[in-house]
Protein backbone atom coordinates (compact mmCIF):
# COMPACT_ATOMS: atom_id res chain seq x y z
CA UNK A 1 0.00 0.00 0.00
CA UNK A 2 1.38 3.74 -0.83
CA UNK A 3 1.20 6.43 1.99
CA UNK A 4 -0.72 8.39 2.83
CA UNK A 5 -3.39 5.86 3.38
CA UNK A 6 -6.66 5.00 5.63
CA UNK A 7 -6.68 1.87 7.59
CA UNK A 8 -9.87 0.07 9.17
CA UNK A 9 -10.35 -2.49 11.54
CA UNK A 10 -13.82 -4.29 11.69
CA UNK A 11 -14.94 -6.73 14.14
CA UNK A 12 -17.26 -9.40 13.87
CA UNK A 13 -18.83 -10.87 16.78
CA UNK A 14 -21.49 -12.13 18.59
CA UNK A 15 -21.06 -9.52 21.08
CA UNK A 16 -19.41 -5.74 20.97
CA UNK A 17 -16.88 -5.06 22.98
CA UNK A 18 -16.39 -1.44 24.87
CA UNK A 19 -14.26 0.81 23.59
CA UNK A 20 -11.31 0.78 25.65
CA UNK A 21 -11.32 -2.74 25.10
CA UNK A 22 -11.49 -3.08 21.64
CA UNK A 23 -9.04 -0.70 20.58
CA UNK A 24 -6.78 -2.75 23.03
CA UNK A 25 -7.21 -5.55 21.44
CA UNK A 26 -6.42 -4.93 18.17
CA UNK A 27 -3.25 -3.49 18.82
CA UNK A 28 -0.91 -6.53 18.03
CA UNK A 29 -2.73 -6.29 14.92
CA UNK A 30 -2.06 -2.70 14.40
CA UNK A 31 1.82 -3.07 15.24
CA UNK A 32 1.90 -5.67 12.13
CA UNK A 33 0.01 -3.74 9.67
CA UNK A 34 2.20 -0.49 10.67
CA UNK A 35 5.04 -2.47 10.55
CA UNK A 36 4.25 -3.45 7.19
CA UNK A 37 3.51 -0.26 5.64
CA UNK A 38 6.31 1.66 7.23
CA UNK A 39 9.03 -0.84 7.42
CA UNK A 40 12.37 -0.74 9.00
CA UNK A 41 11.32 1.00 12.46
CA UNK A 42 11.73 -0.42 15.66
CA UNK A 43 8.76 -2.93 16.27
CA UNK A 44 5.71 -0.83 17.68
CA UNK A 45 6.89 2.43 16.39
CA UNK A 46 5.26 2.72 13.17
CA UNK A 47 1.56 2.81 14.36
CA UNK A 48 2.26 6.65 15.39
CA UNK A 49 3.40 7.58 11.54
CA UNK A 50 0.73 10.65 10.56
CA UNK A 51 0.59 9.38 7.26
CA UNK A 52 -1.74 6.33 8.41
CA UNK A 53 -5.33 6.93 9.62
CA UNK A 54 -6.38 4.42 11.76
CA UNK A 55 -10.54 3.79 12.06
CA UNK A 56 -12.41 1.13 14.09
CA UNK A 57 -15.89 -0.70 13.70
CA UNK A 58 -17.87 -3.41 15.30
CA UNK A 59 -21.01 -5.67 14.05
CA UNK A 60 -22.60 -8.01 15.41
CA UNK A 61 -22.66 -11.18 13.56
CA UNK A 62 -20.95 -14.80 13.56
CA UNK A 63 -18.59 -16.13 13.37
CA UNK A 64 -15.75 -13.99 14.92
CA UNK A 65 -13.31 -12.49 12.35
CA UNK A 66 -11.34 -9.53 12.10
CA UNK A 67 -11.30 -7.52 8.64
CA UNK A 68 -9.01 -5.34 7.44
CA UNK A 69 -8.87 -2.83 4.70
CA UNK A 70 -6.26 -0.45 3.37
CA UNK A 71 -7.27 2.61 0.97
CA UNK A 72 -4.77 4.83 -0.04
CA UNK A 73 -5.63 8.96 0.41
CA UNK A 74 -5.23 10.62 -2.68
CA UNK A 75 -3.31 13.99 -1.83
Amino acid sequence: ATLPCTVTFTRQSPMEMDDDNFRYSLKAAKDCVADWLVPGLAPGRADGDKRINWHYKQEKGHPFKLMIEINQVTP
